[in-house]
């Protein structure tokens, strides 16, 4: 059964509602992990801290290439979906698939050859550097699924379906808080 795009047939400012709040949402709890971050690690020493907020820029970075590969493929599905091409939007999704996996891959690469001369350049203090290159690591390591998955959620946004990714994100930042200890 073919159902009807509610983005062509329901009021603009429904829609905007609708379909704003859901992302708003997500790109905050998107951006609490390192607020979430810093409290766990500001637990553990003042060094800790200090680590997590050199590796900021940084995984700031990674997370603006993710979003942009996103928002990318999101614009491109969301304008063949409008135009009934479906083909091509699946095509598209093949594409924004391999393509957030190998800019990750690229990525991580990228930060694993400029993480140590980087976190030299900012500290002297041996266990201040040697965190940092802790944390840098799963960072980058987890730079590939991060990608992937925030293109995932892109692609679900360009259906119009604004729910789904945002649960993504509660369950996220859900696992990441039950995870740590009290």
């Amino acid at each position: 059964m073919q159902t009807n795009n509610k983005m062509a047939v329901a009021p603009v400012g429904k829609l905007i509602w609708q379909m704003s709040i859901p992302p708003l949402i997500s790109m905050f709890l998107q951006y609490s992990y390192n607020l979430i971050d810093s409290a766990f690690v500001a637990r553990l020493s003042e060094n800790a801290l200090t680590a997590v907020s050199l590796s900021f820029p940084i995984t700031t970075l990674m997370n603006a290439a993710s979003i942009w590969i996103g928002v990318g493929v999101n614009v491109l599905i969301a304008g063949y979906l409008g135009q009934k091409k479906q083909d091509e939007a699946n095509t598209t999704v093949t594409h924004g698939l391999l393509l957030a996996f190998g800019i990750g891959a690229l990525l991580n690469l990228l930060s694993f050859l400029i993480m140590k001369p980087y976190f030299r350049a900012f500290t002297n203090n041996e266990e201040i550097y040697q965190l940092s290159i802790a944390y840098m690591g799963v960072c980058s390591f987890m730079q590939i699924p991060n990608m992937v998955h925030i293109a995932i959620q892109k692609m679900i946004q360009a259906t119009g379906n604004m729910i789904a990714p945002m649960w993504f994100q509660i369950a996220g930042v859900g696992s990441i808080l039950y995870s740590i200890p009290s």
